[in-house]
């Protein structure tokens, strides 16, 4: 929708979106954009690939796109895309490396899937490529949609280990990690407010 705006096509194209809830809306979600209409439709994350390419096989004449989907199987119809995660996780160990007092950084993960890991050891890596004897620290849990556990996570790993700057990947389980690190950042025997830094962007 952003980039409809971006490119003034706002007139040209109708956009809409849907945010799911659970793993169980996603054949519900998407069967409402096909009844809407829509013939490009895009689905973002690895676990509604199943649903996204049964729905592509079954409407030959709607476009698929699957952000963070790496398909096992396609249709003409379906295209997948992926990042370079191991490098966006390198920036993002740059960066807590140079931001952390402690020598401290942590991450908090989804679920252990190829993708994830790669953000995994880029951000390692790149924390220490800044400070060579920096400690790192992260875990994997085993659901993306669990922020409640990213943010307990993210507590142990400040409040027992004594990290002071928390990376997320693994959707909203990560981005528990990252919210409750900023809202309870404590670095030494101080305590402050944090900033959020998600993908690079403060928001």
């Amino acid at each position: 929708m952003r980039v409809c705006c971006a490119l003034r096509l706002t007139s040209a194209f109708t956009t809409s979106y849907v945010e799911t809830q659970s793993q169980t809306d996603y054949e519900a979600n998407i069967n409402t954009c096909l009844d809407e209409g829509f013939d490009i439709i895009v689905t973002v994350g690895f676990l509604i690939y199943d649903a996204a390419i049964a729905a592509a096989k079954a409407n030959p004449d709607v476009y698929f796109i699957g952000v963070d989907q790496f398909p096992a199987e396609t249709a003409p119809n379906f295209v997948g895309i992926q990042f370079r995660e191991d490098q966006a996780g390198y920036l993002a160990g740059v960066m807590a490396a140079l931001m952390s007092e402690s020598g401290k950084v942590g991450g908090v993960y989804g679920i252990d899937i190829p993708p994830v890991r790669k953000f995994r050891n880029g951000f390692e890596q790149g924390a220490k490529s800044v400070n060579p004897d920096i400690e790192t620290f992260g875990v994997y849990i085993p659901d993306f949609l669990a922020p409640q556990l990213g943010a307990e996570a993210a507590d142990a790993m400040v409040s027992e280990e004594g990290v002071d700057v928390v990376f997320g990947a693994g959707g909203p389980t990560g981005s528990g990690g990252i919210v409750h690190a900023a809202r309870d950042w404590r670095m030494g025997h101080r305590r402050r407010s944090g900033r959020v830094h998600h993908n690079l962007r403060q928001r």
